[in-house]
């Protein structure tokens, strides 16, 4: 006996591209193996024969089954675009929120306070320098006062005063003139 073929995958199908059609035709093969199987179930295990597929596959070819196939393969590929886009783009706002949170944190890094114990040290070493550099002025202006010819004297007061003095050798007076003249003598 010939076997009969409806060309339902040709009726489903338009081209290869067709993924809608490709879809409908899996559905149309789902439900004739869910057939196949009631009908061995009903029969005692039994193979159907052509003439007992014949009511399924005058029922599946018609119109309004054509059309029902190829709308739920639609509500199933729209199911499927609309969960894969909806994942993609969960992957990609993940992913810029942690691109995003990495760049700010390279942005605010250089203008991030530093931690207060560099701080704390920061702030000691600037007042030893400060107070080495103030040191080193004030023996270079002594030394440099002290082997010139006049002698000076600095104080310092219990309120943060300085002064500087002239010593006036009450014994001799600094007047070039007088120098001159005790030398002649």
């Amino acid at each position: 006996m010939s076997r009969n073929y409806n060309y339902i995958y040709s009726q489903l199908v338009e081209d290869k591209a067709d993924i809608i059609g490709h879809i409908a035709y899996a559905l149309y093969k789902e439900d004739k193996i869910d057939y196949i199987t009631k009908f061995k179930h009903e029969n005692g295990g039994t193979e159907p024969t052509e003439e007992d597929l014949k009511p399924f596959n005058i029922i599946s070819s018609t119109q309004n089954s054509l059309d029902r196939y190829k709308f739920i393969a639609s509500c199933i590929l729209q199911t499927f675009l609309s969960n894969s886009l909806e994942e993609s783009k969960k992957d990609v706002e993940d992913n810029m929120n942690q691109n995003h949170l990495a760049l700010m944190g390279e942005v605010i890094k250089p203008i991030k306070p530093a931690p207060t114990w560099k701080c704390y040290i920061h702030g000691t070493l600037q007042s030893v320098l400060g107070a080495f550099i103030f040191m080193l002025l004030l023996c270079s202006l002594m030394f440099i006062l002290n082997f010139s010819e006049n002698q000076y004297t600095f104080t310092f007061g219990g309120k943060g005063d300085a002064k500087i003095e002239k010593v006036v050798n009450s014994s001799m007076p600094n007047d070039s003139i007088f120098h001159e003249e005790s030398k002649q003598e």
